[in-house]
């Protein structure tokens, strides 16, 4: 055991002193105190040195032990259930954290209220009786709980930082403590570092920053006090960053989440190249809307007036639509219990030619399992048990949909894009068939203009070309033609509508013909046997690549009026079907969106050509082939008075004003019935393996709720922050467990600088305070001497000079 040498007579600084041949108290008077020229007459240590921190009683100096030299021993360790109790209260800080860390991280849902303890707070959107527990009593009701709540949070918020504040110090001490115990010493600067290292205001202090040119010191105590002063500016900043970090992850948010995807389908084909199926959604949306008149052998006979409700309702509606507001604003279809419109896209080329302009239609298919997400959402917002919902075992899908206090159903799902294009013809000079033989043909259309756009006339440039398309059933499956009539009133005429498809068709610029084919074969009017030596495949070599979209699978829609007076006229619209996938988002809540209305807000811009077959398009005019329809409906009188318009004005310029918005909706309309009707064919995961052909198809929610999450930059500081100071308390939990010293106040310290007997330490600063910063000492933590003796310090200093 070490020893202190101790003068015989001394003083104890506080209480009374006396020497050790009078018991009077107060008849004693205090020895000057020594004096030393310089340090190197100071007594050493060991003998009788007066420089170091002396511990006294207050009773008689008899008490000191034989020879005045009192036992030394290093530190007081801290007993083992105060450890433990201690770093138990620093690791507990770690329990809150990782908690508000997983909550952000896994983005937990609380509900409609950020007060939700039950997890059952339902806005009831669809609630009828506002007063007992509908809509806004609920919301009112939610917005106090919430705001209560985040109230008391930020209490939590501060607690927790000023938790961490103590685990931080604690630390710091212990660093400190461990450095200046070290033989090497810490400057005196420094010694109050954990009393002082929060204040940001403390890093503008210069002797901080002065403290670290240690002249004298040796290269690793430089680094220590480097590696030191670096980390407790670090320390620094965390912990003033740590209340608005903890803040951000302790406080809910009212935001916009995004639901997990559920009921996986994997998309198959559509059906348009193939007549509507007896067995397919088209079919059965006829079936139920119609009260059963469409059956099945009918439908496949082509017997498609039993669907004049709903699809040919539809086409009137639309045709009713746009005739009253001249299209000037939207027009919307029924479908179901939610409504659709179309919408347009185009593309711009790098010489800046607006090209491939696309109408697209949501599918009435997905639109039906829209519906069915409102029905059930509605039905479990109403209370509907799980045993009476039309689909049970998808009921816990939409609950948490009902947690929300706005919310955007969405489906990715196939969808139909058309590129329409019109022409006019009178007397059949701007078009003829060329015949090659008895089942295949060409139907050629010369001044034919790409820019011709129903709803786009005037706002895209195309070029001047003859148009041949493909035409008999010579040509292949995907040529095929039907047929119907809108008869006539009165002794008006009627219109003979031609519908078919083509695999190809040429576009010849200015109607010049490709090498390789003589011009005879396409306008010399020759018979069959004529035409049999023309190379046809050199007619379809793509010539401009701007209508490459509009060269193959190209459904044509032609009227055809005759008048004794007028002759005849043509009008014809074509177009070529494209398939892609899109976003298909549906508001159920009536306040926000009244109408019900499906949207399709990231359209594509391109797509997969498809065949569509002529009878999708009887079927959204709710006709039979070769049937007849009548003017008492709005579809086919409209069709007829745009056809005498055009018959009497005999003017082929599309773009003449006497044709107005109605010569749009004629030509345009019957195509966006006839795309939102064609159906497709969907499978289970494990049936169709998904492909790039083959999407899987999910349904989803974007909800607006209470809820934890990433959602936010800071959000993903508070997580580093917090992640930082959980490191910090693994840190402190190691070095409190290995060092197990007991942490002493400042007190203590400026106890042990008030016991110490000056040296000269300061001698060679001459009072320069940047100097007397850097002065290192070494700090001894003393324990417990003899019994019966009270401690007064628990510190003492040594000057190094090393």
């Amino acid at each position: 055991m070490d020893y202190i040498n101790y003068p015989q007579r001394t003083a104890y600084h506080g209480v009374a002193t006396h020497d050790d041949t009078s018991n009077d108290v107060n008849s004693y008077s205090p020895p000057a105190a020594p004096r030393y020229s310089d340090s190197n007459s100071a007594p050493q240590y060991g003998q009788d040195d007066p420089s170091k921190t002396a511990y006294y009683g207050v009773s008689s100096v008899d008490a000191t032990p034989p020879g005045g030299r009192i036992p030394y021993d290093r530190k007081d360790s801290r007993a083992w259930w105060k450890t433990v109790f201690v770093q138990l209260f620093a690791v507990a800080w770690l329990i809150p954290i990782i908690a508000l860390l997983y909550l952000n991280i896994h983005g937990y849902i609380i509900g409609a209220s950020a007060w939700c303890p039950d997890g059952n707070c339902r806005p009831n959107i669809f609630g009828v009786d506002k007063k007992r527990g509908g809509y806004v009593s609920k919301t009112v009701k939610f917005d106090k709980d919430s705001h209560n709540l985040l109230g008391g949070l930020q209490f939590v918020a501060k607690a927790l930082e000023v938790w961490f504040a103590m685990i931080a110090t604690a630390l710091v001490y212990l660093i400190t403590m461990h450095l200046a115990g070290h033989p090497d010493g810490l400057p005196i600067g420094y010694i109050f570092r954990p009393n002082e290292f929060t204040e940001v205001v403390g890093l503008l202090d210069p002797l901080l920053w002065t403290s670290l040119v240690t002249a004298k010191g040796k290269p690793p105590l430089k680094r220590k006090v480097h590696a030191f002063i670096g980390f407790t500016i670090f320390l620094c900043v965390l912990c003033n960053l740590m209340g608005p970090a903890v803040a951000v992850l302790v406080l809910p948010t009212l935001q916009w989440v995004t639901a997990p995807k559920v009921s996986p389908l994997v998309f198959g084909s559509w059906g348009a190249s193939l007549p509507p199926a007896a067995d397919n959604a088209a079919f059965n949306n006829a079936y139920y809307y119609s009260g059963g008149a469409c059956t099945e052998d009918g439908w496949s006979q082509g017997v498609y007036s039993c669907a004049e409700y709903p699809y040919g309702s539809a086409l009137d509606a639309l045709m009713a639509g746009f005739a009253g507001t001249q299209a000037s604003s939207i027009v919307t279809s029924q479908a179901g219990s939610v409504v659709f419109t179309f919408n347009e896209t185009f593309q711009i080329s790098d010489d800046n030619y607006l090209e491939n302009v696309l109408f697209w239609t949501p599918a009435r298919q997905v639109l039906s399992t829209i519906a069915s997400d409102y029905e059930n959402i509605l039905n479990i917002s109403l209370g509907v048990p799980k045993n009476e919902m039309l689909y049970p075992d998808l009921y816990n899908t939409y609950t948490d949909y009902n947690k929300s206090l706005e919310l955007v159903i969405q489906r990715d799902s196939p969808i139909l894009g058309a590129t329409p294009n019109m022409h006019i013809s009178y007397n059949g000079v701007l078009d003829w068939i060329v015949p090659i033989s008895d089942d295949k043909a060409l139907k050629c259309y010369s001044w034919y203009d790409t820019s011709s756009i129903p709803a786009s006339r005037l706002m895209t440039t195309g070029g001047n070309y003859t148009k041949c398309v493909t035409y008999g059933g010579g040509w292949g499956s995907l040529n095929s033609e039907q047929t119907f009539t809108i008869a006539g009133f009165d002794d008006a005429p009627g219109v003979d509508v031609t519908i078919f498809s083509s695999n190809k068709a040429a576009f010849l610029p200015n109607g010049t013909v490709p090498e390789g084919i003589s011009p005879d074969c396409i306008y010399g009017g020759r018979t069959a046997e004529e035409n049999q030596s023309c190379d046809w495949d050199a007619l379809f070599v793509l010539q401009d690549p701007h209508i490459a979209l509009r060269t193959g699978n190209v459904t044509t829609m032609q009227y055809f009026m005759n008048s004794t007076n007028y002759g005849s006229v043509t009008l014809t619209t074509d177009f070529t079907a494209i398939m892609n996938f899109s976003t298909y988002s549906f508001d159920p809540y009536p306040d926000s969106n009244p109408i019900s209305l499906v949207e399709t807000p990231d359209l594509p811009r391109a797509g997969i050509p498809v065949c569509v077959d002529p009878n999708w398009l009887l079927v959204g005019f709710g006709v039979d082939r070769g049937g007849v329809m009548y003017v008492n409906r709005t579809a086919p009188a409209q069709i007829t008075n745009m056809m005498t318009t055009i018959l009497t004005t005999q003017s082929a310029d599309v773009n003449d004003a006497s044709y107005g918005a109605l010569l749009d909706y004629v030509t345009l309309l019957p195509i966006i019935e006839a795309m939102s009707i064609v159906d497709y064919t969907v499978y289970d995961p494990s049936e169709l393996a998904a492909s790039e052909q083959h999407r899987v198809m999910h349904r989803w929610a974007k909800m607006y709720v209470w809820a934890y999450g990433t959602y936010s930059r800071t959000a993903y500081l508070g997580i580093i922050v917090a992640g930082l100071g959980c490191v910090v308390v693994l840190v402190q939990l190691f070095m409190g467990v290995i060092s197990r010293r007991e942490y002493r106040s400042s007190t203590q310290l400026l106890v042990a600088a008030l016991e110490h007997a000056p040296q000269n330490e300061f001698h060679e600063t001459g009072a320069d305070e940047k100097e007397i910063a850097r002065v290192r000492f070494h700090i001894r933590e003393r324990g417990a001497i003899d019994e019966g003796i009270q401690r007064v310090g628990t510190f003492e200093f040594e000057k190094k000079t090393h």
